[in-house]
């Protein structure tokens, strides 16, 4: 399935993994450096709500829906930290 997967669909995997993998790494250097677990899993957890203002920064228009899931996500981050 690999082999047939379009180009573009396996670039925008690499990258999608290599931000996590720099995602991860991050986390790793700043648990190692002192900063409270607590504090690193709720950055960790906000990481898939910075996605809408990268894509408003690039250009991308996104609708209500989209802010309205941030929204819910970063209120729902809130709650469990």
């Amino acid at each position: 399935w690999l082999v047939n997967a379009p180009k573009k669909v396996l670039r925008g995997g690499l990258e999608s993994g290599a931000w996590l993998g720099a995602g991860y790494i991050a986390q790793a250097v700043s648990l190692a450096g002192g900063t409270p677990s607590s504090i690193c899993s709720f950055f960790a957890s906000l990481s898939c709500i910075i996605c809408p203002f990268i894509e408003q920064f690039l250009g991308v228009r996104l609708d209500r829906k989209a802010w309205a899931a941030a929204a819910l996500a970063i209120a729902g981050a809130g709650v469990l930290e």
